[in-house]
């Protein structure tokens, strides 16, 4: 308990300073900068929040594609989500818990200001620590922004999202396109790894003439839906059976709200799971970082929401979804994913 209230006073310090650097004003360019050195900072350890900074690097590759990428992250997540990507040179990763490890928090801070770049962005411009690591160290260009977005001509629904946000701030930071189309969630498989996932959903189905829809059925607290409504819902897709066999993609704490009613996949690998989703037909989650995995894969996925964080987190790109379960009933929560994999 003492560390939550020494957590929480410290957020709401570092807030109150930092609030004054934010930057209100566009870079003026006349010509493409030369930018060889990045950090990201998203200092947050939850697997969805790291996953959802992937369209903002490959923004920055797509512009700047001979740089090198420094990540500034919590936890080790972003070692695994990252391991295939040749422009991440080095992470730079806080400890979950800053007062149980109050020293690997103090030498990564430490490293990190001293470490000069070309380039500073802070991908969320809540996050207290994301403003401090882009404000601190030595650098020419700082993206640690927010703009008066009026001023602009673009879709203003985009700003909502999470993913998309920071897009629209680096571009608008460097002049370029806001037209240009927005890269989705994406995580780098290797040939093996994918054939690995193929492998698994292939021995683990019953009938391999089916296609497959892979279930997820936890959450993060709240956003969790219980035995009754899994049940409801599973009957609301009987329509799909002889079309598709559903399979169930178990977390990490290996319980299922659907009482392993399916053949079952367990595994603590980020990678082997989306291995494991890019070898199904459809992916059904409820909102959590799970659901973002998917959304890095090319199967089409479902995201199931309870409140009104639909704008800010919905999978995107593909033939994604999401569907506010507070708004509809649970058969048409069914008839609306039975219409998108017909």
């Amino acid at each position: 308990m003492a560390n939550f209230n020494i957590n929480a006073y410290r957020r709401k310090g570092t807030k109150i300073i930092t609030q004054f650097f934010l930057k209100t004003k566009p870079l003026k360019v006349s010509e493409k900068p030369i930018i060889n050195k990045i950090l990201i900072s998203r200092p947050n350890h939850r697997l969805g929040n790291q996953l959802l900074i992937t369209p903002l690097i490959q923004e920055i590759k797509h512009q700047f594609p001979d740089a090198k990428i420094y990540l500034f992250t919590k936890g080790t997540l972003s070692l695994e989500i990252f391991k295939h990507d040749p422009s991440i040179v080095k992470h730079f990763n806080l400890p979950k818990k800053h007062f149980k490890d109050f020293y690997q928090y103090l030498r990564v801070w430490t490293e990190l200001i001293f470490t000069k770049f070309d380039l500073c962005v802070n991908c969320d411009s809540s996050s207290s620590s994301g403003r401090i690591a882009t404000m601190l160290p030595y650098s020419k260009y700082k993206l640690n922004h927010v703009f008066n977005y009026d001023v602009w001509d673009f879709n203003k629904e985009l700003l909502q999202h999470i993913a998309i946000k920071p897009i629209i701030d680096f571009r608008i930071y460097f002049n370029l396109n806001l037209a240009a189309e927005i890269p989705k969630l994406t995580i780098q498989l290797t040939p093996n790894e994918m054939e690995t996932g193929e492998l698994i959903v292939t021995n683990l189905k019953q009938n391999k003439a089916l296609k497959t829809i892979c279930i997820f059925t936890n959450a993060t607290k709240n956003k969790c839906y219980d035995e009754n409504w899994w049940a409801s819902f599973i009957s609301a897709l009987d329509p799909l059976k002889n079309e598709y066999e559903i399979i169930e993609l178990l977390p990490i704490e290996n319980i299922s709200k659907v009482n392993f009613k399916y053949p079952t996949i367990y595994s603590t690998s980020i990678l082997e799971m989306a291995s494991i989703i890019e070898n199904v037909d459809c992916f059904i989650s409820g909102d959590c970082g799970v659901m973002h995995l998917a959304s890095t894969t090319n199967t089409t996925t479902v995201g199931l929401f309870k409140f009104k964080n639909i704008t800010k987190y919905k999978p995107y790109g593909n033939n994604n979804i999401a569907i506010n379960t507070s708004e509809v009933s649970i058969e048409d929560v069914g008839k609306k994913i039975i219409e998108l994999v017909h």
